[in-house]
């Protein structure tokens, strides 16, 4: 490793100069373009290629297109969809409860010009950011960590190995409040956006095409457990547009005091396609699991894990 290595400038990139750095924050203020270009990839993604689209799918996009272009009340340059967007940001960086944003969104619109737009509460922000395609699934777990109802077990009320009952609360009368709840978030299409994206797709063959091989380390390409990944798979390392993954996890506090025993683990998945400048920053962090607690899984972590493992081995 170069210990002086501070600036990106031998991975094959032109450095930037002054008017390019210019141009740049220019378009960064732009916030419309990125949000036009978010509704093209989403298009281009999702129906584009398909040969049986739904008719409430094509609803749901144009609704998606409504509000890309709907202003938040009239006169203003900001859309309904960009506010959704970025106050959902500040409600996640910042830990707002979804009480607490129901009740900024309730106190906002009396601020508004007659005629605004703004939703009335969190559950009308998702609804319209779910069908941009970003949600998750719910899979009930057994809470010793024995398996995951789901599949063969997605009926059955009792685990099948230590007979633990499925739910916490059930009445009988269609109050069911399961033990532990697994988050799933599906590792496919988020995978197809980075390809959606001509940049990014580009990118994503950085690895082969653009790195500068001179026996320096700088990224997972230059190890030799790639180099040997590659002797034993030729066919899979031939094709450049094949995805490399890092998997990391840990466990975390959600409560952050530390008093509070309980443990959550985050399942991350990385494309190491990606030059060094990209593969390790946040908006390609990809969350697939998050693991609930309040114990840390251990070894048991393994039945957690199922649902991304049959899904890599479909992809």
């Amino acid at each position: 490793m170069m210990v002086s290595y501070t600036t990106w400038l031998l991975h094959g990139e032109l450095p930037q100069t002054d008017e390019q750095g210019d141009s740049k924050d220019e378009n960064d203020d732009n916030g419309d373009d990125d949000y036009e270009q978010l509704m093209e990839d989403h298009y281009k993604g999702t129906y584009m290629d398909s040969d049986t689209i739904e008719r409430e799918d094509m609803r749901n996009f144009e609704q998606l297109v409504e509000a890309a272009k709907l202003s938040l009340y009239p006169g203003c340059n900001d859309t309904l969809l960009s506010f959704v967007i970025e106050m959902s940001q500040v409600k996640v960086e910042h830990g707002w409860s979804n009480t607490s944003f129901n009740k900024f969104l309730s106190r906002i619109t009396r601020f508004l010009l007659e005629g605004h737009v703004v939703p009335q509460s969190i559950h009308e922000c998702k609804k319209l950011l779910r069908d941009l395609g970003l949600g998750y699934e719910l899979i009930h777990a057994c809470p010793k960590d024995c398996v995951l109802f789901w599949k063969e077990n997605a009926h059955l009320d009792k685990c099948p190995k230590c007979g633990s009952s499925r739910y916490k609360v059930n009445d009988g009368k269609g109050k069911k409040i399961p033990h532990k709840i697994l988050r799933y978030l599906p590792l496919t299409p988020r995978l197809q956006r980075l390809y959606m994206n001509s940049e990014i797709a580009e990118d994503m063959r950085w690895h082969n095409d653009k790195r500068v091989d001179d026996d320096q380390m700088r990224h997972p390409v230059d190890a030799p457990q790639w180099k040997e990944f590659d002797r034993m798979y030729p066919e899979f390392s031939q094709e450049t547009c094949n995805v490399r993954l890092g998997l990391a996890t840990d466990g975390f506090n959600p409560f952050g005091n530390m008093s509070t025993s309980y443990s959550m683990w985050p399942v991350i998945l990385t494309p190491y396609n990606l030059p060094p400048w990209k593969c390790m920053k946040d908006p390609f962090f990809m969350m697939s699991l998050l693991i609930p607690g309040p114990n840390q899984p251990g070894t048991n972590i393994d039945v957690y894990l199922r649902p991304l493992v049959d899904e890599l081995n479909d992809l």
